[in-house]
């Protein structure tokens, strides 16, 4: 295996007036604003990156591979110090106290953290892994904590200052997507839930089914008057696969559900159904979550607006990026820069 390397342009930290322990001559990958990027610290992010998304080591990258992730890596960890920068200032502005805002976010990385360790069948696989792609218990922190960040500005900061600058999604927008993507659109579109079935036998009469419906109309009537649903999901369901977790079916395409469940599109999210009869019995349904297009083409929106204020952020005469001692702020907002997906919580 190659052994990993630094960039051939890191500098020295000699070049910029950052106060740092005489005793360890760090390299800097770039200065945003007067606070600077260490080299080591993107050589974490790439690792953590590269094994948060293929589970590989960056030995194993080819060189095109590896180029690619450390400009990426970079301009990423540029976009994120500015959009801190400036979120801070505007909590500043509005007198809010930044410790809350660390506290949240220290909060979110043990999240990450923990979703991190789940993706693992044992802590011994999760760190044999991590040995082998030299990624340490700090290392994975710093990238939690990075994704913490950007996850709690863009949920509680940025949209306060983007949102009013989204096009609101019309009916017309939405209908005209569907004619321009007939094949599509239906795969954008997805519901999680949760569901009590109480199955109906192929040969039950009219009386036999007739029973089962009351029943079902019951538990619906539970449901809807309080009872936790998963509790009663473990009681009442007859779907062994589905009982033991509470009811949970996950997250489903629209073109994946019955076409009975197409209703529960307009059903309100944390609100029980009415029993729903599918060729498998009658279903009590609870929405937990739902994605359609106007909220896909909202995302897409306020993607493109978000980017253009961090465009404006860095075009602004007093924003300050440095890289190899020169001004590289042409070369974060040029064509190709890294979008910032925007989290599933912001919808119109």
């Amino acid at each position: 295996m190659r052994p990993f390397r630094l960039a051939p342009w890191v500098l020295c930290v000699a070049l910029f007036p950052v106060s740092v322990s005489s005793q360890v001559l760090e390299t800097i990958e770039a200065k945003v604003n007067g606070e600077v990027i260490f080299a080591t610290e993107l050589d974490d992010a790439m690792r953590a990156m590269w094994f948060y998304g293929t589970n590989r080591s960056l030995e194993s990258m080819t060189d095109e591979e590896y180029r690619a992730l450390r400009v990426r890596a970079l301009k990423e960890r540029i976009k994120d110090l500015l959009l801190t920068q400036e979120c801070r200032k505007i909590l500043k502005e509005h007198g809010v106290d930044s410790r809350v805002s660390e506290r949240e976010i220290n909060y979110l990385a043990d999240q990450e953290v923990e979703r991190f360790r789940a993706a693992f069948s044992s802590e011994e696989e999760m760190r044999e892994k991590m040995e082998k792609s030299g990624i340490t218990e700090e290392s994975l922190k710093a990238h939690c904590l990075y994704l913490a960040r950007r996850k709690y500005w863009l949920r509680e900061i940025a949209p306060r200052v983007v949102r009013e600058r989204v096009p609101q999604v019309t009916e017309k927008d939405v209908e005209a997507f569907k004619a321009e993507h007939p094949g599509q659109w239906k795969e954008l579109e997805s519901i999680q839930l949760s569901h009590i079935l109480l199955k109906v036998p192929e040969n039950a009469s009219p009386e036999e089914e007739a029973k089962i419906k009351e029943k079902a109309d019951l538990i619906a009537l539970r449901a809807k008057a309080g009872e936790d649903f998963a509790a009663l999901a473990r009681e009442c369901s007859e779907q062994e696969e589905t009982r033991k977790n509470g009811g949970r079916l996950g997250r489903l395409r629209r073109s994946e559900i019955f076409p009975e469940f197409e209703v529960l599109f307009d059903l309100s999210v944390g609100k029980p159904s009415d029993p729903i009869r599918t060729n498998l019995g009658y279903h009590i349904v609870l929405v937990h979550d739902r994605v359609t297009i106007a909220n896909v083409l909202y995302r897409e929106n306020f993607n493109r607006e978000f980017n253009r204020w961090i465009d404006e952020i860095i075009e602004r005469p007093e924003t300050q990026i440095y890289a190899k001692g020169e001004l590289v702020k042409e070369s974060i907002t040029e064509a190709g820069s890294e979008q910032i997906d925007l989290p599933d919580t912001a919808t119109p």
